[in-house]
């Protein structure tokens, strides 16, 4: 649904344009963007990731600001957004358990930059706050890297600045509209336009921030109350772009629930290395960081977002961002019980997801720490990077949601596969399904079913509890699983 704006008025200038659309604020559902995969009629097609458009070969990990910033009920003796919060939860990821996991991303949500801008009409850093390139340079010499949070458009404020190496000035190359969460859009079709976001990331490069997480993208940011044009997907090409064009190897996720079809698809595949396919998961006014009701969606629209993809017989190179991870802090904190935090970590990883942490990591329990640093977690997540958990549900293999779920990556051309049974829960409103199965459920896959029953028998390791078995051809997965509960299993061929 899209209204039309006129003309756009501002305190510094005013320019108006015949009809520019602009994304409904209102709009909970884009026509198209969010449609249910065709059935896979039982037939198994493995999905694979590959190399992603700016070089990654692995998803990100590492931890964000915004969980504390967004729940600080939740992260107790959090007050300020500023340095020192961050590399106090930071120089956690520089131990010795999360760097041999790969946890090397240290982000910043919302709140880092500034209104004011450079003589150029880029934007610069809060030095109130922060100090760049100072902190970047710390947190690489502890082997981590940086990431900020950003979106489409420029500060208004510098509407008359001239973009770096043209006579361009940002009111020539604005398009109107002015999207009522600070910044000003750009009309893309204007080649300065590329100068301007060149420069910009060229400046990020001298701040020492490693990756861009762009928000506010669309089609796509539904229900958002800011007044987004309908389409910019032309900013993740510029970024991308200008990533290319500066030569400084950089990550660039795109946020958030971005638009799935196959036009625009094509584009995020092509620009970005991870995609949100959810809105955020955060549990607004708690004091705990998620709700089950928030891991039911995020892992549906998952589900569809592979889903998709699995008819293509091609690689997908950019990854899902389900959103923040949360299960580092105990249940009383993270919000889920435990058996529900190794769930969330189960599918995280299993869809090959960025596992960017939300948590305090300042509090971390030894469950937190097994789930995100321990040698099966490691070996599940490189498995995982590579062939990715898409639904084949018990009796008939099919893709649609489910309550009482399994879930197949893989397998491999050695045999080896990773396989989810789940009790998802009784739907609190968005999972996808319409069941409300309440208490302990069996849930029991045939290796039919997974579509991996052609092997004389496979040994069947459960991943987070160490305990092995033997399924033989023909025969079947069961377990007994409470509400949001699960098994993560690995399987290989019986030599």
């Amino acid at each position: 649904m899209l209204v039309l704006l006129s003309c756009t008025v501002l305190l510094f200038t005013q320019k108006c344009f015949a009809s520019i659309p602009v994304q409904d604020p209102n709009d909970l559902v884009l026509d198209g963007c969010y449609t249910e995969p065709p059935s896979n009629d039982g037939i198994l097609n493995t999905v694979r990731y590959g190399t992603t458009p700016n070089g990654y070969t692995e998803a990100a990990r590492g931890w964000t600001s915004y969980g504390c910033q967004a729940t600080p009920g939740a992260c107790p003796g959090y007050s300020t957004f500023d340095q020192a919060f961050v590399l106090e939860q930071c120089k956690v990821l520089a131990e010795s358990g999360f760097a041999a996991a790969g946890y090397d991303l240290c982000c910043l949500d919302a709140g880092w930059n500034t209104a004011a801008t450079d003589k150029y009409g880029r934007t610069i850093y809060n030095n109130a706050t922060f100090a760049f390139p100072e902190l970047g340079n710390h947190l690489h010499s502890l082997d981590l890297k940086l990431g900020v949070y950003f979106a489409p458009g420029f500060n208004c404020g510098a509407m008359n600045k001239t973009i770096k190496g043209t006579q361009t000035t940002l009111y020539e190359v604005w398009d109107g509209n002015y999207d009522n969460i600070s910044l000003c859009n750009f009309d893309y079709s204007k080649p300065a336009v590329q100068k301007w976001h060149d420069s910009q990331v060229e400046l990020f490069h001298e701040y020492g921030i490693d990756l861009l997480k762009l928000d506010y993208v669309t089609p796509g940011s539904p229900s958002n109350g800011a007044n987004l044009p309908s389409n910019t997907s032309a900013a993740a090409i510029a970024y991308h772009n200008a990533i290319i064009n500066t030569g400084h190897q950089m990550r660039l996720d795109l946020s958030w629930k971005l638009c799935r079809n196959d036009t625009y698809f094509q584009i995020w595949d092509k620009t970005a290395d991870s995609i949100r396919t959810d809105q955020d998961v955060n549990n607004y006014g708690q004091s705990t960081f998620v709700a089950l009701q928030e891991v039911q969606r995020a892992i549906d629209n998952a589900r569809q977002f592979v889903a998709l993809q699995t008819f293509k017989n091609q690689l997908i190179t950019v990854r899902p961002d389900m959103d923040d991870l949360f299960v580092a802090n105990p249940q009383n904190i993270t919000g889920i019980t435990d058996e529900q935090r190794i769930t969330v970590m189960s599918f995280w990883l299993g869809f090959g997801s960025n596992l960017i942490l939300g948590s305090n990591l300042t509090d971390i329990d030894a469950l937190g720490k097994k789930l995100l640093t321990s040698a099966e977690s490691r070996a599940a997540t490189a498995f995982c990077n590579v062939y990715p958990i898409s639904p084949r549900n018990p009796s008939t293999g099919d893709n649609l949601a489910m309550q009482l779920s399994g879930w197949i990556g893989g397998p491999s051309p050695a045999g080896q596969a990773v396989v989810i049974l789940a009790n998802l829960g009784a739907n609190l409103g968005e999972a996808g399904y319409n069941t409300t199965l309440t208490g302990v459920q069996k849930v029991s896959i045939s290796l039919k079913d997974l579509g991996i029953d052609h092997r004389p028998c496979y040994v069947v390791k459960d991943i987070w509890n160490g305990n092995s078995s033997i399924v033989h051809q023909g025969g079947s997965l069961t377990a007994y699983l409470d509400e949001g509960n699960s098994q993560f299993l690995n399987l290989t061929v019986c030599n």
